[in-house]
């Protein structure tokens, strides 16, 4: 059994990068779909145009939208627990909000990374927001593609120095 404290990759980030999103959003809500691509490109803001990435690019890119709903749910669940965030049953499906609690508890935070999170994260609302569903469906699916072809010949040419 190991001591260490995983940092990166947990549900307790997942679910602040999640908090930090819904309060750029005023009192909108959002659902888990939406959050996970907001999420994504808040941590990748440079792939699509916008400001400097939160995080350095890795060649694994492609694959953290596979594992990212499961982790960001999670998150939610943790906010949720914690009167941060709440979650709403509409005709349209489950959606997500910040609570005044969690308003109060996110401006809490001061350090750079979270101005830089705050920064991208009302960037990818200014930038996403307005697009539908089905163009954000598009726009991730293409963007894994894009990041699979850019790995396949990188592990191909491992291949061929092993």
């Amino acid at each position: 059994m190991s001591d260490s404290i995983q940092t990166f990759n947990t549900p307790l980030e997942a679910g602040l990068r999640a908090l930090f999103l819904l309060c750029a959003i005023s009192q909108a809500s959002l659902d888990l779909q939406r959050l996970m691509y907001y999420d994504y490109a808040t941590v990748h803001t440079g792939d699509f145009d916008g400001p400097t990435s939160l995080h350095p690019s890795t060649p694994s890119k492609g694959s953290q939208l596979l594992v990212r709903r499961a982790l960001i749910q999670e998150g939610l669940e943790l906010m949720r627990s914690r009167d941060l965030v709440e979650r709403r049953f509409l005709a349209s499906g489950i959606r997500w909000r910040a609570t005044r609690v969690g308003r109060h508890v996110s401006g809490l935070f001061t350090s750079d990374y979270a101005s830089s999170l705050r920064i991208r994260a009302s960037w990818v609302m200014g930038a996403m927001a307005d697009r539908t569903d089905r163009d954000l469906a598009e726009l991730f699916t293409g963007r894994v593609r894009l990041l699979e072809e850019e790995l396949i010949p990188m592990q191909a040419n491992q291949t061929a120095h092993a």
